[in-house]
């Protein structure tokens, strides 16, 4: 016989075994417990990945702005001697005329002349002008492209404006060192700056 009566309660019969597995009312409360620690777990950890992105976001979003804001200053330091000047340089470079008069301030050279219009062939067109001009130059130009200013990137706008400083304002300066015949570039000055003010840390390694 499988089972046993008592006072009219129908009661599974163990026969000395564990049924535990075999009926599904049946539960492990110390496997619950177990359970529901893991989901605190990951629900602890989903927060702090969660905080930490958005703490990364937020630090790139101030230095895209501080950038912003410097480049603006910069390219407006310039641009003033011809009487221009941008407010917003994700927008205010997008008709590659700014750009153009920008790039013949720096090098002291003659541009081919801007095309007048304001459609998108138009200012597609002119950025091409100083893009090709920057070529000329051979500044190395990674992954931007007329379109990517015309419309407004401003990841690659800074990343453009930042190029033309190097090219224009700090590559072709040379700094003497004290006590020293020996002359660096600016940029590699600014490297070994970098890497002395460094040098105690060890898990970083300025290149």
């Amino acid at each position: 016989m499988s089972s046993a009566t008592a006072n009219g309660i129908h009661l599974p019969q163990t026969n000395g075994h564990n049924n535990s597995q075999q009926d599904p009312n049946n539960f492990n409360i110390d496997q619950l417990a177990v359970d529901l620690d893991l989901a605190g777990q990951d629900e602890c950890n989903s927060s702090a990945r969660m905080f930490e992105r958005t703490r990364i976001q937020a630090l790139a979003d101030e230095r895209g702005h501080v950038q912003k804001k410097t480049f603006t200053k910069w390219v407006n330091s310039h641009l003033t001697r011809v009487g221009c000047r941008v407010t917003d340089l994700y927008t205010d470079l997008g008709d590659g005329r700014n750009l153009i008069r920008l790039l013949e301030i720096l090098s002291g050279e003659r541009l081919p002349k801007a095309t007048r219009g304001k459609m998108r062939i138009h200012c597609l067109e002119n950025v091409d002008k100083a893009i090709m001009f920057l070529q000329e130059q051979h500044v190395h130009l990674e992954n931007i492209g007329a379109h990517d200013i015309v419309d407004g990137n401003s990841s690659l706008i800074l990343g453009l404006i930042w190029t033309i400083i190097l090219r224009f304002q700090i590559q072709d300066i040379t700094i003497e060192e004290y006590e020293s015949t020996e002359t660096k570039s600016a940029k590699d000055a600014l490297l070994l700056w970098c890497q002395m003010k460094t040098a105690d840390y060890s898990n970083i390694n300025v290149r």
